[in-house]
């Protein structure tokens, strides 16, 4: 390559008749001679960095907005872009593979990685906007005030309500790089489910767990081998309603104190 260059260079062979002689590619040559440097290793991308950056930017959003996608539907909306633009590639049907995919992931992996999302319902999804939140503390600062709970903290108890799915499928959705605890947004939660209430006040001291089951009866082998002063119940969902939380309060909260 040397010498084809400086046959160019310096004894004013044509770039043409320089490839001939020393069996060189003539492109390849022209780019020695002009010192074109490329900076990108291997074969050109099918979409351009911009194109990419445009995908990245749209899954993180979408990400953020709790409708991740796995890496089939990144698959699809890639075939559906390059069949609208008519663009030549090497893929079959224009479907990019699980090479492209790898490919895609590796170039962006310093904003985009792989996580296992929690399923979060819609209704649920709705009651964390930034609104609902600031009017529930501006609620809780009222009733601390009003009750003068300020210096009673035994008395202020924080509860939470944990829903578990016995035959939870496990699938990987693209996100933001760092994000915590991702979620996918869902119309509901239809598998089996148990919720468990968790309550404690302010100093620490946690009541009994109250399990709530899924079902019109609670049978007796749903309440072995759990925490020994549980609380059981069963509702039709599965989650808490106006009857379960009324036994909650009879036989958790007050029965305790009695």
């Amino acid at each position: 390559m040397e010498s084809a260059v400086n046959c160019v260079k310096n004894d004013g062979v044509s770039i043409k008749r320089a490839a001939e002689m020393f069996a060189i590619n003539r492109n390849t040559l022209i780019n020695h001679v002009k010192n074109y440097k490329c900076n990108a290793i291997g074969r050109p991308t099918v979409l351009t960095r911009d194109e990419e950056q445009l995908i990245v930017h749209a899954l993180t959003k979408l990400a953020d907005w709790g409708f991740e996608l796995d890496r089939f539907q990144l698959q699809i909306c890639v075939q559906d872009y390059l069949r609208r633009i008519d663009r030549e590639n090497p893929f079959k049907n224009c479907l990019p593979g699980k090479n492209w995919i790898a490919g895609f992931e590796k170039r962006w992996k310093d904003q985009l990685s792989r996580r296992i999302a929690q399923n979060l319902p819609k209704n649920r999804a709705e009651a964390c906007s930034v609104e609902a939140l600031k009017d529930f503390h501006r609620k809780l600062k009222d009733t601390i005030e009003r009750n003068n709970l300020e210096s009673r903290p035994q008395n202020i108890f924080n509860c939470d309500e944990s829903g578990f799915q016995t035959d939870v499928s496990i699938q990987k959705f693209l996100c933001r790089k760092g994000s915590r605890n991702p979620h996918k947004v869902v119309g509901s939660v239809t598998k089996s489910t148990y919720t468990v209430l968790v309550c404690c006040n302010v100093i620490g001291d946690y009541l009994p767990l109250y399990v709530n089951y899924k079902g019109l009866h609670l049978y007796s082998n749903w309440c072995q081998n759990g925490p020994e002063d549980a609380v059981y119940n069963c509702s039709p969902s599965g989650w808490m309603e106006s009857s379960q939380f009324a036994n909650w309060l009879e036989n958790v909260v007050i029965k305790p104190q009695n």
